[in-house]
């Protein structure tokens, strides 16, 4: 009896060995296979869309077809090591295994399943802010930190497309990696190679206001945006992104929102916005460059001049601009990008006053007011400015009319689109101007709000040749 139960116990001692040496044979391929998906994951992730020979798939369709591929493939593995396994137990003693030898294995497998969980999880989180593990895939490939260099934000100096686009040969237009090779060729400087991509996309790139009106997304991948000069914002970036790789430049495409004020609500259907009304119109994506050492923003989407009745207009107002100005209109799902020693959540983020860049360009300041939307009371209105501004040594006169505000109900708003209303129109019709008194030092505005009310009001900057936007607020007349 006694033997019996020693040949039992040493059968199970043995079995037990033979599993850990199973798993110890396969547990490298379990590792490389989940760093191999993480990898994988992060340059596709990075890159939105892959390209082989002549064929681009977006990393949506690549993505879960090469995780369910690996997967696959380690546990077909895994089962025929199983088998190969099944022998009669040899009568010859094994050697014993270490007491440390299963929670070592037992740790790198996890950390393996763990590799294939984070990629799962981000998958499923992607355009619902930035998880937890998005953040710190994130911190791992591209450590966003705030810049310690200045860039040559505000382009003062060379408002024009850059020679090198201008001047481009028809025939090296062929393929991006022609384009970015003459690119490289013509500039050294980093900071105008990234000028030169810049001016690159905005000029050859329109706007495909076909997918705002209809909801028909075509691919936005690098490649065929290139090939049909028409992209969303996501098509701009894709391209930024494709340009500057194969210039060597680390790059990074960014995806976040804008201000909900800034979505445009007027460019689609009411038929659209009704049947999907539950969609986030206010998505948006740009990009992150590193330039000695140091991350700059650039959104070509919105320095686009497409819509510009001036063949000559040019912008480069959101070319590695500072990020303590990218934030007064974007706000990016992974808190990194902001560049920001302090983040900023969403409620700060909306509740902050709407200045374009070239309000900070142009080295103005707003004293007051300090939020986005304030209330006033309709008898003080004569007695003190709703807008003061510093304004030293500016140039120019500064201006400002104000309109009723549309209703923040976003239902009845999108009822009002269907019937035909046009904001543009709205806004000629019903702006009234505010009075401005400027000194040497500062601006104050004053605008007569005929009832209570919410009402808009937009500021700009005038000339003898032109007049700019540089930013809106809202006022609650109580």
């Amino acid at each position: 009896m006694d033997i019996e139960k020693e040949f039992l116990a040493e059968l199970r001692q043995r079995k037990r060995q033979q599993r850990q040496r199973l798993i110890v044979k396969t547990l490298p391929w379990f590792l490389g296979i989940g760093c191999l998906s993480a990898i994988a994951y992060l340059w596709l992730r990075g890159n939105s869309s892959v390209t082989v020979g002549s064929i681009t798939v977006q990393s949506t369709t690549v993505l879960p077809v090469l995780i369910g591929f690996l997967v696959g493939f380690s546990l077909i593995l895994y089962y025929r090591k199983q088998r190969s396994s099944r022998r009669p137990v040899s009568i010859e003693p094994l050697p014993k295994a270490s007491a440390s030898t299963p929670r070592f294995i037992k740790a790198i497998s996890w950390l393996g399943l763990g590799l294939l969980l984070v990629i799962v999880v981000h998958r499923a989180n992607t355009y619902q802010g930035a998880s937890p593990t998005d953040s710190l895939l994130i911190r791992l490939v591209y450590n966003p930190t705030p810049s310690a260099v200045a860039s040559p934000w505000p382009w003062k100096d060379q408002q024009a497309i850059h020679p090198a686009v201008a001047a481009m040969p028809p025939a090296v237009e062929t393929n991006i990696k022609s384009v970015a090779a003459y690119l490289s060729q013509q500039e050294s400087d980093p900071y105008l190679q990234v000028k030169a991509i810049h001016d690159y996309v905005v000029s050859r790139l329109s706007y495909d206001l076909q997918v705002l009106q209809t909801g028909i997304r075509p691919s936005q991948d690098a490649a065929r945006v290139f090939r049909t000069h028409r992209a969303v914002c996501e098509g701009y970036a894709n391209l930024f992104t494709a340009l500057a790789q194969a210039m060597g430049l680390e790059v990074a495409y960014v995806r976040g929102s804008i201000r909900r004020d800034l979505a445009p609500l007027d460019l689609i259907p009411g038929t659209l916005r009704l049947t999907q009304s539950d969609y986030n119109w206010t998505l948006h994506a740009w990009n992150a460059v590193k330039i000695e050492d140091s991350w700059q923003l650039v959104d070509t989407t919105w320095d686009d001049a497409t819509d510009s009745d001036e063949a000559s207009f040019y912008s480069a107002d959101y070319l590695m601009l500072p990020p303590e100005v990218m934030i007064k209109s974007h706000l990016p799902e992974h808190t990194g990008w902001q560049l920001l020693p302090q983040t900023v959540d969403r409620k700060t983020f909306e509740a902050k006053p709407i200045l374009r860049p070239q309000f900070f360009a142009e080295g103005l300041s707003l004293i007051e007011p300090t939020g986005y939307k304030t209330e006033v009371p309709v008898t003080a209105q004569a007695d003190s400015p709703q807008i003061q501004l510093s304004s030293l040594g500016y140039p120019h006169q500064l201006a400002a009319i104000f309109i009723p505000a549309q209703t923040d109900s976003a239902w009845l708003a999108t009822l009002a689109h269907a019937l035909g209303s046009n904001r543009a129109q709205q806004t000629a019709a019903d702006a009234q101007r505010c009075q401005s008194l400027q000194n040497q030092e500062t601006t104050q505005i004053f605008c007569p709000f005929p009832k209570p009310g919410l009402y808009e009001v937009l500021l700009f900057s005038l000339d003898k040749d032109s007049e700019s936007f540089l930013g809106q607020l809202k006022f609650q007349v109580l």
